[in-house]
Parts: structure tokens; sequence; C-alpha cells
């Protein structure tokens, strides 16, 4: 089985209650789908969380958001822009979890995620994909980024595209493609979906 997790934004007490709610055994593979960090209350929390959570559990992949690849442009170029582009999209939410300083050993995570993770039926990556490319040969900005067309897209991909980013009231299921961020942090639930049973899990952020 596997189990992929939706956008978890800081939001440290949801993850951990939603990770008691999924009967996950040990041979299942656990696949978050990014943005760790930003906007929410305990993002230090979260990736200490889950570097400790990635040695207890072999089978889980971290795939990398955008909110993980605003943060590195910011630390990488020293730039105002860049630092400017990452506190506007909730990167100072991040830095009060952390005083102030990022901790280099969680950028060092951060560098080291992938962007996509596929298997035989399904593919996965954080924000969508361009129909204009093959599914090995996606630009990196559409992986982290994209929205329209992908998302009122009826394209057969080969594969169905399990994604977050865009924010649904419930989990987005259709024929080639599984949208599964549900605003935790913007006051609703983090969900999670079981592949290829479809069954969904959820823990509304109000009751933690």
């Amino acid at each position: 089985m596997i189990y992929a997790i939706g956008d978890i934004h800081g939001c440290l007490k949801t993850l951990k209650a939603l990770l008691k709610k999924l009967p996950y055994q040990p041979d299942d593979l656990l696949v978050f789908i990014g943005d760790y960090i930003d906007r929410g209350p305990d993002s230090k929390g979260v990736l200490e969380f889950l570097m400790q959570f990635m040695y207890e559990h072999p089978h889980v992949v971290y795939l990398r958001g955008n909110h993980e690849q605003l943060c590195l442009d910011a630390l990488k170029n020293k730039s105002e822009d860049a630092y400017a582009q990452w506190l506007r999209n909730g990167g100072g939410a991040t830095l009060s979890s952390y005083h102030g300083q990022f901790d280099g050993a969680h950028a060092l995570m951060l560098q080291s995620l992938p962007l996509t993770y596929e298997t035989d039926q399904y593919f996965f990556c954080h924000a969508g994909v361009d129909a204009n490319f093959s599914l090995e040969e996606q630009p990196k900005d559409a992986l982290l980024w994209m929205r329209e067309p992908f998302i009122h897209s009826t394209v057969d991909y080969g594969k169905v595209i399990v994604f977050g980013h865009t924010q649904f009231k419930s989990v987005l299921m259709t024929a080639n493609k599984i949208g599964i961020d549900t605003g935790c942090v913007s006051g609703r639930k983090l969900s999670a979906v079981a592949l290829p049973s479809l069954e969904v899990f959820d823990v509304d952020c109000l009751d933690v």
C-alpha cells in the first residue's frame, strides 16, 4: 500500500494526528508531497520530526515543494529579491520558528529532496505536470508551481498524477489526477490517500 500525504506547512500537531490515523504497515510506502514549511506555526518542528521519522520508517519519500524551493533560493542567493519572495509566501513564519537562523542540516535535507517519484501506476509531484512534455522531461517550474491548465486537464498522462499545491475542500479524484492539498494551514484539513484503494484519511486542523 502507498499513502500519499498532503501539504503540511508547519502544522506539526496535525501531521502527528494524521499519522496516528493511517493504518500503514512496515512495508507500506509513505510519500509526502512537499510544502513542509512556511505559513504554519512550527516549520522547524516539522522538519525535525520528518528527519527522525525517516530513520524509523525506511519506506518514506519526501518530495520537494515550491516552499522548500523558495527557502533554498533565499538561502543560496542571499539576495533581497529571493528573501522578499520567500517572506511574501510565508517564510517569515519559518524563520520565526528558527528564531531567525535557519538550521544548516535542515537546509541540506531540503536540498536533497527529489522533485518526483513514480510507480507503474502513479506519478507523484508537488504541483502538477505540463502536457507539452513527457513525464520524464517535465520542467522544474511545472513540477513545483503548475496550476492551470493542469488542474482542469483531462489529458491521459499515462499514469495518475498525485499532487498537492492547489487547495481543495476535499481530496480531488479524477481519472487522471488526485489532488491531496485540503488546506490544513488555511484552517481546514490535512489529508492522505491510500493507493490503490483510494481510501481517504484526514484530520481537521481545528481538532488538534
